[in-house]
């Protein structure tokens, strides 16, 4: 098991604990933590509308959760190695840039 095996196995467990978190904030109620997809920064007591900010990170959560899930258990079974690191790259940095756009429109939405 190389370095790379191991990376994928901790994505993998950090798209499951988005999974988590959207099931128990969905279905048990469960207060969402803005933290789990925003910067540290932006924090739940200085947030305008909670209630609005949870519905605004729930598709989202659930969308990162299984899109890293996906990616992790792709990379790690080798599936995309013959078509080289580039897709890896669009695709890991595809979710960077969906992070780094979800953080700036929730501080928009919902931060003074």
């Amino acid at each position: 098991m190389d370095f790379m095996s191991i990376f994928d196995i901790l994505i993998g467990f950090y798209g499951l604990k988005f999974l988590l978190q959207w099931y128990q904030s969905k279905f048990q109620g469960k207060p969402l933590d803005p933290q789990c997809l925003l910067t540290t920064d932006l924090t739940a007591a200085t947030c305008t509308d909670l209630e609005g900010l949870t519905a605004f990170l729930l598709p989202r959560l659930l969308c990162f959760g299984l899109g890293l899930v996906l990616y992790a258990a792709i990379s790690f079974l080798g599936l995309l190695a013959p078509l080289g690191l580039l897709l890896y790259v669009l695709f890991f940095g595809g979710f960077v840039a969906l992070f780094l756009l979800t953080n700036k429109q929730a501080k928009r939405r919902f931060w003074p």
